[in-house]
């Protein structure tokens, strides 16, 4: 808070924070971290934008691989949330943990490194299946992967972020402008314990996928039609 001064914190759930205690799943963290809310899915409306914030732990009990997962009461809301906001002219943003689409690279090939049972939305098809009635989703934000990754599908730019706790230790900042996103990584100050982290991941090619090519570094994605 200190750090923050006036700067609002919104959280999204993702799979560790499930309970290890079977049954119990969000339960604690709904309580602690989501205001008592009974559902971990809200929207946020900022200057023209639409901020939907999703729970892809949606009637999870346990965290068996990894995967997620959308009800159908969320689903709804979703379509709601859509629909109201093309009637108001509003742009979209979508957030949430595990990933909706397979990444690739910038030559459109698959990130050998997704395995879609642990990295994926288990019923991603039934999301996609809603965002495709609609235009105005420009970008969908998620974790999960510990990866920089950008793809492109159906006009929406679907962007997985790498970790700040382990190699290359970044966050990802987000620039909103009326008709621009700017996507930027920004590093920790942390040379050792990033130089710690790249070692102690032995798996061929894992750590420059977890730091993206340059495109998934630093990207400007236009969000309005050209005059």
């Amino acid at each position: 808070r200190a750090a923050l001064g006036r700067w609002p914190v919104y959280r999204v759930p993702g799979n560790h924070d499930l309970h290890p205690t079977p049954g119990l799943g969000l339960q604690l963290w709904r309580q602690t971290l989501g205001n008592g809310s009974a559902v971990g899915y809200r929207s946020l409306v900022r200057s023209g934008w639409r901020l939907l914030l999703l729970d892809f732990l949606d009637g999870q009990t346990s965290d068996t691989d990894g995967h997620g997962h959308v009800g159908e009461a969320q689903l709804r809301w979703l379509d709601r949330q859509l629909a109201e906001s093309e009637a108001l002219g509003e742009q979209v943003i979508l957030v949430g943990h595990q990933l909706l689409v397979q990444p690739t690279d910038v030559h459109g090939h698959a990130a050998s490194w997704y395995l879609p049972s642990e990295d994926s939305v288990d019923n991603a098809e039934a999301v996609l299946a809603v965002l495709r009635r609609y235009s105005h989703v420009r970008l969908s934000l998620h974790g999960h992967v510990h990866a920089n990754s950008l793809t492109m599908q159906s006009g929406v730019a679907f962007v997985s972020s790498a970790a700040a706790a382990e190699f290359p230790m970044q966050w990802r900042e987000v620039t909103v402008r009326p008709c621009e996103l700017e996507l930027r990584s920004r590093f920790l100050d942390l040379p050792t314990l990033r130089s710690k982290s790249a070692a102690r991941d032995t798996r061929p090619g894992r750590n420059e996928a977890k730091r993206g090519g340059a495109l998934d570094n630093l990207v400007t994605i236009r969000t309005c039609a050209a005059p």
